[in-house]
């Protein structure tokens, strides 16, 4: 099937939006399955920036940009043993990220986006970006 507009608006592509299993949970261990895609996901988004302007990822990455908030939540809500607290997830990351890919598309020799992200186990602070 083809990829149209309004075959992508039909579309569920914020990740984060969804329920995950770690949230539910009552016990065991207190990980979050939210803050471990922090880094694949900005590697994903650092990949779609990238070929911003090809006609298959176009549209994609508009959107991205237009509802950045949405794909990429700066909080969220940590549930662990019946309790609740606001947490950081991506804070101002993706903003950040778009502007290292901006910088290294003008020719920015010094922002090696693909080496920092694959040397990044976890999600990096804002003093890493």
């Amino acid at each position: 099937e083809r990829l149209t507009k309004s075959w992508f608006d039909r579309l569920s592509t914020c990740v984060f939006e969804g329920d995950f299993s770690c949230c539910t949970r009552t016990s065991g261990p207190a990980a979050c399955n939210k803050q471990q895609l922090v880094a694949p996901v900005l590697s994903l988004y650092a990949q779609i920036l990238r070929q911003r302007n090809a006609p298959h990822v176009k549209a994609l990455a508009a959107d991205m940009i237009a509802k950045r908030d949405k794909y990429f939540p700066p909080t969220f809500s940590y549930c662990h043993n019946g309790q609740s607290q606001e947490r950081e997830l991506f804070g101002k990351r993706a903003a950040a990220m778009e502007e290292r890919c901006r910088l290294h598309r003008a020719g920015s020799k010094d922002l090696e986006v693909d080496i920092w992200l694959r040397t990044t186990s976890s999600a990096p602070s804002l003093e890493d970006l």
